[in-house]
């Protein structure tokens, strides 16, 4: 459930970002100013808003990570408790053997 919140949670800065973006854009394109001021602002904020991605990416791949070891985790804990498991079924067929 966690990943779910953590997906969510991405999805929604990543679409608040991106309508930043082009809010910001579409400002700067109506504002009353030279071609080239206008220009060298959209170069910025194209600039900034690829830097913030590049961020986003980042923590993304670090808790894709981080669940890919959490979920071996478990894996590794579930087969333990399976082999135990079994085990235990092993002990008490034989003692209903002998019995």
């Amino acid at each position: 459930m966690e990943t779910n919140h953590n997906n969510s949670a991405s999805t929604i800065l990543l679409a608040l970002l991106g309508g930043a973006v082009v809010g910001a854009g579409l400002a700067l394109l109506y504002a009353p100013q030279s071609g080239r001021r206008t220009r060298q602002k959209l170069r910025d904020l194209a600039e900034e808003a690829e830097d913030q991605v590049r961020d986003l990416a980042d923590r993304a791949g670090a808790g894709l990570q981080d669940a890919g070891h959490q979920g071996a985790d478990w894996l590794k804990k579930g087969q333990d408790f399976v082999d135990e498991k079994a085990r235990q079924v092993g002990a008490v067929a034989e003692a209903i053997k002998k019995g």
